[in-house]
């Protein structure tokens, strides 16, 4: 019985080697870097992200699923999330003050652009694509937790990098929040603080998705740094939390979709 479970916890260790190669101390140096950089708040940062919001809104207005495609391409605030997700493994603060205070800019900027684009376009009645922003349910949240991993493994595997797009893709972090802008413009509470739902557990799930993938690839604080160590162990418990309780509400949106034929059902 030893004998065999020793064999079942080799083949899982061997799995896992497989799937998440340790990194070594250069690959671990040039990761952070490359987060650290693309995680910081400045002219660059806020002027690809600037244009991804109009370019979203634009879409949004026009219910035009390729322009908010074009849109999620531009947008620069994946990035900032594998940060924090870097930084919650690996005890680094700084990081993690860096990476929250982009994604926090980002956020006001996105919501006040896509205020502003409703305000500058005819018509006041919400599109379509509008609406269904501000209506997620609990396929979003696995949505944002699996592009989150997928874009970890990608970040931390350099050759896969061109897989980055389409993980951008795959989730919506500017669209939500133009369309709460867009939303708020047009004084639909509820649609606006949906999207911010929306926003809200992408940006949580990418995170801990990501601070998933770096901690299988053996990235972790140092010994000599325990109390960080229980510190980001905290935070991350609270943001687990934090999706536990969204799942109510994404739950309830989820099953009130699957017992009704009209998907657009206001009821839900």
């Amino acid at each position: 019985m030893k004998k065999r479970i020793e064999k079942v916890k080799e083949g899982v260790r061997g799995g896992h080697l497989i799937f998440f190669p340790p990194l070594d101390r250069k690959d671990r140096l040039a990761l952070f870097e490359n987060l650290d950089e693309a995680s910081h708040w400045n002219a660059n940062f806020g002027m690809m992200l600037g244009c991804s919001v109009v370019i979203a809104a634009l879409g949004l207005v026009q219910n035009s699923i390729a322009v908010i495609i074009g849109a999620m391409l531009v947008a620069p605030l994946m990035t900032p999330l594998l940060g924090t997700g870097l930084a919650l493994v690996q005890g680094n603060f700084k990081l993690l003050k860096r990476a929250g205070r982009a994604m926090l800019h980002g956020a006001i900027l996105s919501v006040v652009l896509g205020l502003l684009v409703q305000v500058v376009t005819p018509g006041d009645e919400l599109t379509i694509e509008v609406s269904a922003r501000g209506a997620p349910n609990l396929l979003d949240l696995a949505i944002a937790f699996f592009a989150g991993v997928a874009a970890g493994y990608a970040v931390a595997r350099p050759k896969l990098s061109g897989a980055l797009p389409g993980v951008a893709i795959s989730v919506a972090l500017v669209p939500p929040l133009a369309a709460s802008g867009i939303a708020l413009g047009s004084g639909d509470w509820l649609v606006s603080l949906g999207a911010v739902l929306l926003f809200a557990t992408n940006m949580v799930a990418i995170a801990l998705g990501s601070a998933l993938v770096f901690r299988l690839h053996g990235v972790k604080t140092p010994e000599s740094r325990r109390g960080a160590a229980l510190t980001m162990k905290r935070i991350m418990l609270a943001m687990a939390i934090v999706l536990v309780l969204f799942m109510a509400p994404l739950g309830w949106r989820l099953v009130c979709l699957l017992y009704t034929s009209d998907a657009a059902d206001e009821d839900c």
